[in-house]
């Protein structure tokens, strides 16, 4: 059967993130995998029942690593304990990282060839842990980066200026933290650069306090509810999608680099052309100076985290 997809972690992110794949008739068999079975199978039980009523239909069980080895897609989506008050999205690496090099040396040793989504946090950096560890070509490791950031940029932008998000074409890049930014040069609204459309209503676009609100929503919902899920499990849909179904659309998601815009060794969010064979194209854009500077900060911040799994202080 073509167009297969495991998720591993069925946590509210897996679960959402299957829920959105049954819906959208995305692919065409699903493998739930998580350290504890019980829920596997019963989100696949569940599962089960909404295909029913979807237009289409899609093969969802549980299983184990054994089980995805063929897959197309392998979105990776487990999770530590919950982050604390005052604490980053960085401060889930000692718990995370561990798992990820047992789960993605398991599957290296079963030969698993295809791509991997990554959406565990910090983001950035478990996308270059698994791509260091998998053994496969930078362009199939992908991590979800700032792809949600970016919603919510176009839809702060929407409300502010009263027109719908996907009349607006603008970016998040960077790390998916504190340090992203957003990309306020080539953002365009009804194929007008954004400034000028602003202007010409005469309405006054806040950029700083856009940008912040962006950067705090993720965390604000959170702290509301305990989690983020709709929304990531949304974008993981579309983005695995892209993928199985050969879209060659543009997505700002972390992929590594090596070189480009100047920076080597890290991972974080750029647009990127994806396609069947992952990453396709790393999207030149001619940043301004302040947004090139910010890039580099984000990239000084990943690669720090990054060094701490390189030294191994964090995996014994």
């Amino acid at each position: 059967m073509g167009r297969k997809v495991g998720i591993i972690g069925c946590g509210n992110v897996g679960s959402a993130t299957a829920f959105s794949l049954v819906n959208q008739q995305a692919i065409e068999e699903l493998v739930l995998v998580d350290c504890l079975k019980e829920k596997a199978e019963g989100d696949a039980l569940d599962l089960q029942d909404a295909t029913v009523t979807a237009s289409g239909f899609t093969n969802v069980y549980a299983g184990g690593l054994v089980d995805i080895k063929d897959a197309d897609v392998i979105i990776i989506s487990v999770a530590g304990p919950r982050p604390q008050k005052g604490e980053t999205r960085l401060d889930e690496l000692k718990a995370t990282a561990p798992i990820i090099m047992e789960v993605v040396t398991t599957l290296k040793e079963l030969g698993f060839s295809g791509c991997y989504v990554v959406a565990t946090n910090p983001c950035d950096v478990i996308t270059y842990h698994v791509w260091s560890l998998s053994g496969l070509p930078r362009e199939r490791v992908i991590g979800t980066g700032t792809l949600l950031d970016s919603s919510r940029l176009r839809r702060v932008v929407a409300n502010e200026l009263k027109v719908k998000p996907h009349d607006v074409h603008a970016y998040m890049l960077g790390e998916h933290g504190d340090s992203q930014f957003a990309l306020w040069s080539h953002s365009t609204i009804f194929g007008q650069k954004l400034e000028d459309y602003y202007q010409h209503e005469q309405s006054i676009l806040d950029k700083e306090k856009i940008e912040k609100e962006v950067i705090k929503l993720g965390f604000e919902i959170y702290w509301l509810k305990g989690n983020t899920e709709f929304g990531i499990g949304n974008a993981i849909a579309q983005l695995t999608k892209a993928i199985v179904s050969n879209e060659r659309a543009v997505f700002p998601v972390s992929t590594i680099l090596q070189g480009e815009y100047g920076l080597h060794d890290v991972a974080l969010s750029i647009p990127s052309v994806i396609g069947k064979g992952g990453i396709e194209k790393r999207i030149p854009l001619h940043l301004s100076l302040e947004e090139h500077r910010k890039l580099e900060y984000s990239a000084n911040i990943i690669q720090t985290a990054i060094s701490e799994i390189r030294s191994q202080k964090i995996q014994h």
